[in-house]
């Protein structure tokens, strides 16, 4: 019986799996033609659990001040945003961001490299209308508001 159970949770753990990817964001699928909608703070963060997926982004996102706090979601022992995308899991998918802008991002990395909304883009990354304003972001080397190191992917109509 109990290898019973154990094979009946396997083979349902094994086919929920893309419905619980898809729980961490409002709508969306994460393909080209049905990108992951992207609307809030969480739903930016949580773009490094999929790096190369499709996203589009539906609104403005202002980060509140109190999310850099210590009991904030943001404050990371006070490095603050966590760049999407590092030397070892790079972002491979695509952003749109759709025209809208993001608010407030701050990132206090001095130590770190490859710093920006996203660490590090591959060549299979496209990066588009996207808006940053009022960014503050410290970083050692390889250091951008948008990326802080793109390998051949495309950024088209991007503004900080």
């Amino acid at each position: 019986m109990k290898n019973n159970v154990f094979t009946i949770y396997f083979a349902l753990t094994f086919l929920m799996m893309p419905f619980i990817s898809m729980s961490q964001f409002n709508s969306g699928n994460g393909t080209i033609n049905n990108p992951y909608i992207i609307s809030t703070i969480e739903d930016l963060n949580n773009i490094r659990n999929y790096p190369d997926a499709h996203y589009l982004q539906s609104n403005d996102i202002m980060i509140d001040e109190s999310e850099f706090d210590e009991s904030g979601k943001l404050y990371n022992d006070g490095l603050f945003w966590e760049p999407i995308g590092s030397y070892d899991n790079h972002f491979m998918g695509t952003f749109n961001g759709n025209g809208f802008v993001i608010m407030g991002l701050k990132i206090n990395r001095a130590d770190d490299d490859y710093i920006g909304l996203f660490g590090i883009i591959s060549s299979t990354s496209v990066l588009d209308n996207i808006i940053l304003e009022q960014a503050e972001v410290n970083g050692k080397q390889f250091v951008g508001i948008l990326a802080g190191y793109n390998i051949g992917g495309t950024i088209t109509n991007c503004f900080a």
